[in-house]
Protein backbone atom coordinates (compact mmCIF):
# COMPACT_ATOMS: atom_id res chain seq x y z
CA UNK A 1 0.00 0.00 0.00
CA UNK A 2 1.41 3.60 -0.41
CA UNK A 3 3.55 5.38 2.36
CA UNK A 4 0.26 7.27 2.85
CA UNK A 5 -2.34 4.39 3.82
CA UNK A 6 -2.14 3.92 7.53
CA UNK A 7 -4.69 1.10 7.73
CA UNK A 8 -5.93 -1.86 6.03
CA UNK A 9 -8.89 -3.84 6.35
CA UNK A 10 -8.47 -8.11 6.46
CA UNK A 11 -11.45 -9.73 5.68
CA UNK A 12 -12.19 -13.61 4.49
CA UNK A 13 -11.03 -14.82 8.18
CA UNK A 14 -12.45 -17.93 9.90
CA UNK A 15 -14.42 -17.55 12.97
CA UNK A 16 -12.93 -18.12 16.52
CA UNK A 17 -9.28 -18.34 14.84
CA UNK A 18 -5.95 -16.90 16.10
CA UNK A 19 -3.89 -14.76 13.61
CA UNK A 20 -0.79 -12.72 13.65
CA UNK A 21 -0.18 -10.14 11.46
CA UNK A 22 2.91 -7.28 11.01
CA UNK A 23 3.73 -4.49 8.57
CA UNK A 24 7.26 -3.54 6.97
CA UNK A 25 7.75 -0.69 6.21
CA UNK A 26 9.52 -0.58 2.70
CA UNK A 27 12.37 2.46 1.49
CA UNK A 28 16.17 1.85 0.64
CA UNK A 29 15.83 -0.31 3.76
CA UNK A 30 12.86 -2.77 5.25
CA UNK A 31 11.90 -1.87 8.66
CA UNK A 32 9.21 -4.79 10.46
CA UNK A 33 6.58 -3.47 12.91
CA UNK A 34 6.22 -5.69 15.66
CA UNK A 35 3.87 -8.87 15.61
CA UNK A 36 0.31 -8.57 16.62
CA UNK A 37 -2.07 -11.21 17.80
CA UNK A 38 -5.69 -11.10 16.89
CA UNK A 39 -8.13 -13.69 17.63
CA UNK A 40 -11.81 -13.47 15.34
CA UNK A 41 -14.90 -13.53 17.32
CA UNK A 42 -17.10 -16.17 17.38
CA UNK A 43 -19.64 -16.61 15.08
CA UNK A 44 -23.14 -15.21 16.68
CA UNK A 45 -25.26 -18.10 18.55
CA UNK A 46 -28.18 -19.47 17.08
CA UNK A 47 -31.27 -18.25 18.05
CA UNK A 48 -33.00 -19.86 21.47
CA UNK A 49 -36.38 -21.02 20.94
CA UNK A 50 -38.39 -20.38 24.19
CA UNK A 51 -41.87 -22.04 25.44
CA UNK A 52 -43.41 -21.85 28.45
CA UNK A 53 -45.47 -24.08 30.85
CA UNK A 54 -46.18 -24.65 34.24
CA UNK A 55 -48.24 -21.11 34.40
CA UNK A 56 -50.15 -20.56 37.48
CA UNK A 57 -51.42 -16.87 39.08
CA UNK A 58 -48.51 -15.66 39.37
CA UNK A 59 -45.88 -17.21 37.73
CA UNK A 60 -44.32 -19.20 34.45
CA UNK A 61 -41.59 -21.59 33.47
CA UNK A 62 -39.78 -20.60 30.53
CA UNK A 63 -37.62 -23.44 28.86
CA UNK A 64 -35.48 -23.07 26.01
CA UNK A 65 -32.43 -25.83 23.96
CA UNK A 66 -28.46 -25.30 23.96
CA UNK A 67 -27.40 -22.84 21.82
CA UNK A 68 -23.64 -22.73 19.76
CA UNK A 69 -21.56 -20.30 20.95
CA UNK A 70 -22.98 -18.51 23.89
CA UNK A 71 -21.71 -17.85 27.17
CA UNK A 72 -24.89 -16.86 29.10
CA UNK A 73 -28.25 -15.76 28.82
CA UNK A 74 -30.64 -12.88 29.66
CA UNK A 75 -34.24 -13.21 30.78
CA UNK A 76 -36.67 -10.50 29.84
CA UNK A 77 -39.62 -9.53 30.44
CA UNK A 78 -40.91 -6.78 28.05
CA UNK A 79 -38.10 -4.68 28.08
CA UNK A 80 -36.63 -5.29 31.73
CA UNK A 81 -33.86 -7.57 32.11
CA UNK A 82 -35.22 -10.29 35.15
CA UNK A 83 -31.89 -12.65 35.04
CA UNK A 84 -28.49 -13.64 33.21
CA UNK A 85 -27.77 -17.48 33.75
CA UNK A 86 -25.17 -19.65 32.47
CA UNK A 87 -25.09 -21.02 29.55
CA UNK A 88 -25.67 -24.30 31.14
CA UNK A 89 -29.00 -23.32 32.16
CA UNK A 90 -31.76 -23.49 29.93
CA UNK A 91 -35.01 -23.00 31.98
CA UNK A 92 -36.54 -20.13 34.55
CA UNK A 93 -39.37 -19.51 36.59
CA UNK A 94 -40.65 -16.43 36.58
CA UNK A 95 -42.58 -15.73 39.87
CA UNK A 96 -44.12 -12.22 41.08
CA UNK A 97 -46.74 -11.87 38.32
CA UNK A 98 -49.86 -10.78 38.75
CA UNK A 99 -53.08 -13.27 38.05
CA UNK A 100 -55.33 -13.05 34.61
CA UNK A 101 -52.59 -10.93 33.08
CA UNK A 102 -50.53 -11.18 29.72
CA UNK A 103 -47.14 -11.00 29.64
CA UNK A 104 -44.50 -11.22 26.87
CA UNK A 105 -40.64 -12.95 27.33
CA UNK A 106 -37.84 -13.77 25.35
CA UNK A 107 -34.12 -14.93 25.81
CA UNK A 108 -30.91 -12.97 24.46
CA UNK A 109 -27.82 -15.94 23.78
CA UNK A 110 -24.79 -13.89 24.91
CA UNK A 111 -21.51 -14.92 23.08
CA UNK A 112 -19.07 -12.45 21.60
CA UNK A 113 -22.36 -11.38 19.93
CA UNK A 114 -25.93 -11.46 21.32
CA UNK A 115 -28.89 -13.35 19.29
CA UNK A 116 -32.52 -12.60 20.54
CA UNK A 117 -35.22 -15.58 21.02
CA UNK A 118 -38.42 -15.67 19.94
CA UNK A 119 -41.06 -13.60 22.07
CA UNK A 120 -43.34 -15.88 24.10
CA UNK A 121 -46.55 -14.63 25.55
CA UNK A 122 -48.43 -16.15 28.54
CA UNK A 123 -51.60 -15.14 30.33
CA UNK A 124 -51.25 -16.03 34.12
CA UNK A 125 -53.96 -17.66 35.33
CA UNK A 126 -56.99 -16.53 37.00
CA UNK A 127 -57.54 -16.81 41.48
CA UNK A 128 -59.46 -19.33 42.40
CA UNK A 129 -62.88 -19.04 42.37
CA UNK A 130 -64.28 -18.03 45.80
CA UNK A 131 -66.55 -20.87 47.65
CA UNK A 132 -70.18 -21.56 46.26
CA UNK A 133 -72.25 -21.72 49.10
CA UNK A 134 -75.83 -24.08 48.24
CA UNK A 135 -78.89 -24.42 50.07
CA UNK A 136 -81.55 -26.87 49.44
CA UNK A 137 -85.14 -25.88 49.12
CA UNK A 138 -88.41 -27.39 47.84
CA UNK A 139 -87.39 -30.83 48.85
CA UNK A 140 -90.21 -33.68 47.56
CA UNK A 141 -90.22 -37.25 48.17
CA UNK A 142 -87.83 -37.59 45.23
CA UNK A 143 -86.01 -34.39 44.50
CA UNK A 144 -84.86 -30.69 45.97
CA UNK A 145 -83.70 -27.91 44.60
CA UNK A 146 -80.04 -26.40 44.84
CA UNK A 147 -79.50 -23.05 45.14
CA UNK A 148 -76.15 -20.54 45.45
CA UNK A 149 -74.42 -17.45 44.44
CA UNK A 150 -72.75 -16.39 41.63
CA UNK A 151 -69.16 -16.64 42.19
CA UNK A 152 -65.90 -14.84 40.73
CA UNK A 153 -63.64 -16.11 37.68
CA UNK A 154 -65.95 -19.48 37.36
CA UNK A 155 -66.98 -20.82 33.62
CA UNK A 156 -69.23 -23.43 34.73
CA UNK A 157 -70.64 -25.04 37.62
CA UNK A 158 -70.68 -28.58 38.84
CA UNK A 159 -73.41 -30.45 40.64
CA UNK A 160 -72.63 -33.59 42.76
CA UNK A 161 -74.88 -35.73 45.25
CA UNK A 162 -72.28 -37.41 46.62
CA UNK A 163 -69.53 -38.29 44.68
CA UNK A 164 -71.47 -38.84 41.58
CA UNK A 165 -71.39 -35.14 39.24
CA UNK A 166 -75.04 -34.71 38.10
CA UNK A 167 -74.42 -32.55 36.05
CA UNK A 168 -72.69 -29.30 34.41
CA UNK A 169 -74.03 -26.40 34.30
CA UNK A 170 -72.87 -22.59 32.94
CA UNK A 171 -71.70 -19.73 35.06
CA UNK A 172 -75.33 -17.71 35.10
CA UNK A 173 -77.01 -20.70 35.93
CA UNK A 174 -77.68 -20.56 40.15
CA UNK A 175 -80.00 -22.83 40.47
CA UNK A 176 -80.32 -26.90 39.92
CA UNK A 177 -83.22 -29.17 40.61
CA UNK A 178 -82.58 -32.65 41.22
CA UNK A 179 -84.71 -35.61 40.57
CA UNK A 180 -85.08 -39.08 41.37
CA UNK A 181 -84.24 -39.38 44.45
CA UNK A 182 -85.68 -42.45 46.88
CA UNK A 183 -88.23 -41.17 49.40
CA UNK A 184 -87.00 -41.19 53.14
CA UNK A 185 -83.21 -41.05 52.16
CA UNK A 186 -80.88 -38.97 53.07
CA UNK A 187 -78.76 -37.14 50.48
CA UNK A 188 -75.63 -34.93 50.74
CA UNK A 189 -75.10 -32.41 47.73
CA UNK A 190 -72.53 -30.10 46.45
CA UNK A 191 -71.45 -27.85 43.67
CA UNK A 192 -68.00 -26.98 42.32
CA UNK A 193 -67.21 -23.64 41.17
CA UNK A 194 -64.92 -24.40 37.89
CA UNK A 195 -62.79 -21.83 36.45
CA UNK A 196 -58.93 -21.87 36.17
CA UNK A 197 -59.28 -23.82 39.41
CA UNK A 198 -61.58 -25.05 41.20
CA UNK A 199 -63.28 -24.36 44.33
CA UNK A 200 -65.93 -26.38 45.99
CA UNK A 201 -68.76 -25.41 48.10
CA UNK A 202 -70.00 -26.61 51.48
CA UNK A 203 -72.22 -29.94 51.58
CA UNK A 204 -75.90 -29.36 51.78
Amino acid sequence: VPATTTSYVVSGLSPATAYTYHVDAVGDATTSSPAVNVTTKRAAPNAPVVTASATTTTGTTLTWAATTNTDSFDIYQGATKLATVPAATLTYTVTGLSPATAYTFHVDAIGDDTTNSNDVTITTKRLAPNAPVVTTSAVTSTGTTLTWASTTNTDTYDVYNGTTKLATVPAATLTYTVTGLSPATAYTFHVDAVGDATTSSNNA
